[in-house]
């Protein structure tokens, strides 16, 4: 029937019976030969001659039939039954059809009902040679009608001739498809370009355009397409289906940029033809998912970037433009950071999006000044973006700023998920509503209530914007968010090509000039052929919508996320231009290099904080934390991130969330620890400014970077899981911390700091007894990192700008160096902590202490003195036994320390005050001098002074008499000639001398008779 209809429909019979015959003769000889019915289903004879017959006296009762049905000049109750017609068929007698040849009744009925349905159309009466309804149905009806057939043969047949018959079908079907696409594809589009004649007169916030012929042709077009992408599908037909697809999307306007982004917004919102295209092509995202490629995805993607720089995407983005983790800025830092990227972009926070927000600006002279001298404005946004693109891309910043125009209610997120169109999983024919035949209904709803029932009623819906009518519109029939959310139901495959086409698009936006004016930038981004081309750009504000869209992909999809991981990391690594090595144009500052030529834009923002977030749900995860936390130096050795403080309070907050998880932080290996504690010696090193004026004044901000990591070193020294899992190299960052606290003129935090380098000094202490002594050159040795501990005290006490950490790190340094830690330390290197820390400290402390003549500061000035004398002798004499090992060292050791108590203890010391400070002097007549202050201190460095010496001389390390070997002798000497040119302690030399001799003579006696005891014991 199939091929009489096709043979039939390329001419027209002539009236001639005899000619008639011998057409329908040479179409039965050919159909005899090539027709299912007589190669595979066997209902003709094998006989050539009886088969031609046979097709011959079937084609021609078909006709026949066809005449008597759909001829009104023939009565109905004339008309031929169906068992009539079954009768004269069945069997043409024994000259033509063989027994067990007969045609099978339900075949028949077949021919018999089709030909009643539709009747069968020659040229000049529909049929001018090209496919019809009527075949399709046909073709369709094929499918079932061989099935039930296969019942008959199943006992005469093989199951490989059955599958060859299944095969041929589908093989038919596919060239039907193929011959038939392009004018489908051309109808699709004749319904989808009708325009209104009223439309060009419209603007955004006048009534729609598109009418009631708008909609016929939007519900035609749009069932035509989900017809033609289903039937592609039931197919398994991808390349047809990408070809169809990418039709579809070419026709929602969404893919050029040919005006700008009013004019493209008007043309949108006034034609509801683009916005059916746009519904099929979104839905195709959630019910044809499985075949949907890079290419497809890019497209989608693309379309979603437009919609977002046309603000119509709704209430937050249908809850794309929503992050599922709190932000990682406080809400004025947020405003704060808003406000910086608006300056870098645009050169002025007052102008964004096209659109300058202020009003009042010069009135009638500012207005006169503008026309003879110009605007400083326009130059300034002139000069920062040049000439500007057509589309006016490059003014969009904010990823998730919302239409400034549309102020209405548009409801709740939720109400944003649509019904799936294709229900019983796409079968063509399912009893449901056409997404066409629901896309029409909503639009007459939605004018009888606006237009009729509104106004009638007082409705508020009545003044919803045309812009704020598509936005509801298409939240209604377009799951956004399913986008993303969904993508925990794609396959692997399906998740990589979603991923890979979002990559693709940032890197070519980032690849090219995006805001150069040229001819590519009014071009579609998919070609006549339904090629997807290279070119495309999207704005600052879709390229964070981008990298947000990444991370929340990447989360929803944590349970998987090490299958798509590598993907991830070389994205980040590309994006945030990670390198092992540093430019030559890079310097160094408090530990961190930079370059001050970078900005850092609304991506590359996105792009770090999805890293961090994707870093702080993982920590959680133990069996995948340390394949993902190493990417952390991907932010602090990034030369984008080093080269500004844009994003360290970004850095800072997300370190807090990664350290706060303790159990996480347990199961770290030794990678993903360098990285943690790697970013918090970034972060350390960018904070600490103290705020100067508003609420917290004094303090730090909550979020600053530096602060945060202060709180991260603490969790990770006082858990006690963690405290012996922490790396020693945790000790950089807390020193960087103590810096950065002189830098910010923050003392509270570097004091803290150094009570956290005090824990590091008592967990050393474990170590200490655990380990027996090791070299310095061990980096990965406890003494390697006690020495950087003691170093790092030092550097506070030598260089603060602050007395009270002076003292602080002064107090500590004393005690840290005297612990038990010492005692595991090899000579040499005890003599370096003493000569180098300890004794250089003290003496360039008491050297600057000595210069102030501030009476108001002198008590503190004094204490600190007494920490420096302290610090000079409490290590000398605690460890004099092991120092005096190193023997070509000690006299160096000693005759510095005489140095620094010459410089207290000598005439120089005690200057007169000037003339101010003698007059505060007599005002306070209750207070001390200066001279007085000064005398209490030298009295006390004098006592530590002779104290070592009375030590040194019992030890015989120098005598009262000069008669000892010659080093001793050379020590001697010089210890008495210094102390000699101390006028503090010149007079008392004699003194030292007769006690130290006593001392050394008691010592002997006792040393004496307890030989004698022993001898006598014997």
């Amino acid at each position: 029937l199939g091929c009489l209809r096709m043979f039939l429909s390329s001419f027209r019979l002539p009236g001639e019976a005899q000619q008639i015959d011998r057409i329908l003769q040479a179409f039965a000889e050919s159909c005899c030969r090539q027709c299912n019915e007589s190669t595979h289903l066997k209902y003709l004879s094998n006989d050539p001659k009886k088969a031609a017959d046979a097709a011959y006296l079937l084609a021609f009762s078909i006709i026949l039939l066809n005449t008597d049905l759909h001829n009104t000049n023939i009565r109905p109750d004339r008309k031929m039954t169906i068992d009539a017609f079954v009768m004269n068929n069945t069997n043409y007698g024994r000259d033509i059809t063989e027994e067990g040849k007969e045609i099978p009744r339900d075949f028949l009925e077949g021919i018999y009902n089709s030909i009643k349905e539709e009747e069968i159309r020659t040229e000049g009466e529909g049929a001018e040679g090209m496919m019809t309804v009527e075949r399709w149905k046909d073709v369709i009806r094929s499918t079932h009608v061989l099935s039930k057939e296969s019942t008959f043969t199943s006992n005469n047949f093989c199951l490989r001739d059955q599958l060859h018959q299944a095969s041929e079908v589908r093989v038919l079907k596919n060239l039907v498809l193929e011959m038939c696409l392009e004018p489908y594809l051309t109808a699709v589009g004749t319904f989808w370009e009708v325009v209104d004649s009223g439309f060009a007169g419209h603007k955004v916030n006048e009534g729609s355009g598109s009418g009631m012929l708008g909609a016929e042709c939007a519900r035609l077009g749009m069932d035509l397409a989900i017809e033609l992408l289903a039937g592609s599908r039931l197919l398994a037909r991808k390349d047809l289906f990408a070809q169809v697809f990418s039709v579809v999307c070419l026709y929602t306007g969404l893919l050029q940029y040919e005006k700008d982004n009013y004019e493209r917004t008007l043309h949108f919102i006034h034609s509801v033809q683009k916005q059916s295209a746009f519904i099929v092509a979104m839905n195709c995202s959630k019910d044809f998912v499985e075949y949907l490629g890079q290419a497809e995805w890019k497209m989608i993607w693309s379309m979603v970037f437009e919609m977002r720089d046309l603000k119509l995407l709704g209430i937050q983005g249908g809850g794309l433009l929503v992050e599922s983790d709190p932000d990682l800025l406080t809400k004025h830092s947020r405003m704060e950071f808003t406000t910086s990227l608006m300056n870098d972009n645009t050169g002025d926070s007052a102008y964004y999006g096209g659109v300058d927000y202020r009003t009042g600006l010069g009135g009638l002279f500012g207005s006169m000044g503008k026309m003879f001298f110009g605007d400083e404005r326009q130059e300034q946004r002139s000069r920062n973006f040049g000439l500007g693109s057509m589309h006016r891309k490059e003014a969009l910043i904010l990823w998730n700023e919302l239409s400034p125009s549309d102020d209405e209610e548009e409801g709740s997120a939720s109400d944003s998920i649509g019904s799936p169109f294709f229900d019983h999983d796409g079968e063509v024919g399912a009893n449901v509503g056409s997404p066409g035949a629901i896309f029409e209904s909503q639009l007459i709803h939605e004018d009888h209530v606006v237009f009729v029932e509104a106004p009638q009623q007082s409705m508020s819906v009545s003044f919803l914007s045309p812009r704020g009518r598509v936005r509801r519109r298409l939240a209604a029939m377009c799951d956004f968010y399913g986008l993303v959310a969904d993508s925990r139901f794609l396959s692997l495959e399906g998740i990589q090509a979603s991923l890979s086409a979002l990559a693709e698009i940032l890197g070519a936006a980032n690849g090219k000039n995006a805001f150069a004016t040229n001819s590519s930038l009014t071009q579609p981004l998919v070609t006549s052929e339904g090629n997807v081309k290279e070119d495309f750009f999207i704005s600052p504000a879709s390229e964070a919508l981008a990298e947000v869209l990444i991370c929340e992909i990447a989360l929803k999809n944590r349970d998987r996320i090490k299958l798509i991981w590598e993907f991830l990391r070389l994205h980040y690594q590309t994006r945030l231009g990670f390198t092992n090595s540093l430019s030559d144009d890079t310097v160094i500052e408090h530990g961190v290099k930079t370059n001050s030529e970078t900005v850092i834009g609304a991506g590359i923002e996105k792009c770090a904080t999805g890293l961090i977030r994707i870093c702080i749900c993982m920590s959680q995860r133990a069996q995948v934390a340390n394949d993902i936390l190493p990417s952390l130096k991907f932010l602090y050795c990034s030369p984008l991130l080093r080269t500004c403080n844009g994003l360290d309070k970004h850095l800072g907050e997300g370190l807090w969330r990664i350290c706060r998880n303790v159990d996480g932080l347990k199961a770290l290996s030794g990678e993903s620890w360098d990285a943690v504690l790697g970013l918090a010696e970034f972060c350390a090193s960018k904070g600490g400014y103290v705020i100067q004026a508003g609420p917290g004044r004094g303090g730090l901000a909550e979020d600053d970077p530096a602060l945060n990591a202060y709180r991260s070193f603490h969790i990770m020294l006082s858990t006690a899981e963690l405290k012996y899992l922490v790396p020693f190299s945790i000790v950089r960052g807390v020193r960087s911390l103590i810096l950065s606290g002189e830098r910010g003129n923050c003392a509270k935090l570097s004091i803290a700091s150094l009570d956290v380098l005090f824990t590091l000094h008592v967990l050393f202490k474990q170590r200490a007894e655990e380990e027996p002594r090791v070299t310095i050159e061990d980096c990965d040795s406890w003494v390697y990192w006690w020495i950087s501990v003691i170093e790092g005290m030092a550097e506070a006490g030598k260089t603060s700008q602050s007395g009270a950490v002076r003292m602080h790190a002064l107090a500590m340094l004393t005690d840290a160096v005297t612990d038990r830690q010492g005692a595991a330390v090899a000579p040499w290197q005890l003599y370096t902590i003493v000569q180098n820390t300890c004794v250089c400290v003290a003496g360039f402390r008491i050297n600057a202490l000595l210069k102030y003549e501030d009476i108001e500061e002198f008590e503190e000035i004094m204490i600190e003195l007494e920490l420096c004398i302290s610090l000079v002798f409490k290590p000398l004499l605690h460890y004099l036994k092991t120092l005096v090992q190193v023997e070509d060292k000690f006299p160096i050791l000693w005759e510095s320390v005489l140095h620094v108590m010459e410089q207290l203890l000598g005439d120089e010391t005690i200057s007169s005050p000037s003339h101010e400070a003698s007059d505060k002097i007599l005002v306070q007549q209750n207070s001390l001098t200066r001279e007085n202050l000064l005398t209490t201190t030298k009295e006390l460095g004098s006592e530590h002074l002779r104290n070592a010496v009375m030590v040194l001389m019992s030890y015989g390390i120098i005598d009262g008499e000069g008669s000892s070997p010659s080093k001793t002798h050379d020590l001697s000497a010089l210890t008495w000639n210094a102390i000699s040119s101390m006028s503090f302690c010149s007079v008392s030399v004699e003194e030292w001398k007769q006690s130290g001799k006593e001392a050394c003579h008691s010592e002997s006696l006792v040393v004496t008779d307890r030989l004698s005891a022993d001898k006598g014991d014997a």
